[in-house]
């Protein structure tokens, strides 16, 4: 069965002698701690390898990646939760499953890369849907693993079938499993047994979207480039597949300032678009255009302009409706709703709403609103431009604390 996994290197997937059973169940690997010097060294040059490669500005997701990973960005992290305190020590949890999606097709380098941080050992099981972008990624790092042998059994990264045994069997002996994915998918692996002392996280389909206070957009007109620049950033990157990227506008104002706000905003994003890099293929026109005749069909929205534009806009009355949410094929297409108050805006949120975008609302908006909700819904509200701007803490773990161990000392 060890045949059936097959280990990633020099751009394609090979047979392995590595027994990756005999290794996930062996007791003798070694620990370090976490944010040592060496695993710093060795995903700061991980970053730098892309960063110094002209051929990674084809892929400025991975740019924003190797950002996060630099050098400077991991001693900030590492001193915002430096252990100050001797009544414990932080300590890895030992091994680590990262199951990737095959949607969005760098965020599990971002956990695996924490979990590494943190002195784990990390099993990186790639989906079998794999993008140039991600093959360039998985390449740098294959590199780097040449250049530091010490890693070479502590990152594993490969690939299987659809095989549930396998599964099993690794799952068996990890100490924690990361699985991002869809709902079905992250229903299906939850459902193959850990061993006792296992932790696992869990990432599943969410639902996110922006907030337009109107007459905020209409009194700031100097700044309506930088408010479109912004939005187009959080929309455009990943064709809306990921789970933070923006799939509906919410206008907060006055009927007439809501319909003011939106001619201004989207007579300027049209005016702004052609100097992105944005794709607008066949394939995306035909998912706007099936998804926009079928929920006009079933009186859910009104198209406002053809499923041929990018973007596709429709009007909707609210965003309670699960079909809305389900059948959203990111591609350019934007629901768009109008309230007047606060209020209206928590009686829409769902408990899978995962990211909040903004324009134009106050502190105490945002705390009248959370106040509002009375659900689980919403783990990030961030200004425009943010939407996909990692963090440490994700879908409200503290990933750091996640990946990590404290053991008491007296």
């Amino acid at each position: 069965m060890n045949k059936e996994i097959k280990f990633y290197t020099n751009n394609h997937f090979i047979e392995s002698d590595i027994d990756l059973y005999d290794f996930v169940s062996s007791t003798e690997n070694k620990n370090i701690p976490p944010f040592s010097d060496e695993v710093i060294d060795f995903i700061n040059n991980f970053s730098k390898s892309i960063l110094l490669d002209q051929g990674s500005r084809k892929f400025p997701e991975l740019v924003v990646l190797a950002d996060f990973f630099s050098k400077r960005n991991i001693k900030r992290i590492s001193n915002k939760v430096s252990n100050k305190d001797d009544s414990y020590a932080l300590l890895p949890l030992g091994k680590t499953f990262h199951i990737a999606p095959s949607n969005v097709d760098t965020i599990f380098l971002y956990s695996s890369l924490i979990a590494l941080m943190c002195g784990n050992i990390c099993l990186i099981r790639l989906s079998s849907q794999r993008t140039e972008q991600i093959n360039f990624a998985i390449d740098k790092l294959n590199s780097v693993l040449s250049q530091h042998s010490n890693f070479l059994k502590r990152l594993f990264v490969f690939n299987y079938g659809h095989n549930d045994e396998i599964t099993r069997r690794i799952s068996s002996h990890i100490d924690l499993r990361v699985i991002w994915g869809g709902d079905n998918s992250v229903k299906e692996i939850r459902s193959i047994p850990l061993n006792p002392m296992a932790r696992e996280l869990t990432f599943p389909n969410r639902f996110s979207f922006t907030v337009m206070k109107s007459k905020e957009v209409i009194s700031n007109q100097y700044e309506l480039n930088s408010i479109v620049d912004s939005f187009l950033k959080d929309t455009i990157y990943f064709d809306q597949q990921a789970c933070s990227s923006p799939r509906s506008l919410i206008w907060l104002g006055s009927q007439n300032d809501n319909q003011k706000a939106q001619d201004i905003f989207w007579k300027r994003y049209l005016e702004r678009l052609p100097s992105k890099d944005y794709q607008n293929t066949p394939g995306m026109m035909m998912d706007r255009f099936v998804a926009s005749n079928f929920l006009s069909a079933i009186n859910l929205s009104k198209r406002v302009n053809s499923a041929i534009d990018y973007p596709t806009r429709l009007k909707v009355h609210d965003l309670n409706s699960q079909i809305l949410r389900e059948i959203h094929p990111g591609n350019g297409l934007f629901y768009e709703t109008e309230v007047q108050n606060i209020d209206q805006i928590a009686k829409q949120v769902k408990n899978t709403d995962q990211t909040l975008t903004y324009f134009g609302l106050d502190n105490s908006e945002i705390s009248d609103l959370l106040s509002l909700i009375s659900n689980r819904g919403l783990d990030r509200i961030l200004p425009i431009g943010e939407a996909l701007d990692f963090s440490v803490i994700w879908d409200g773990y503290d990933l750091i604390e996640a990946f990590t161990r404290k053991v008491v000392i007296r």
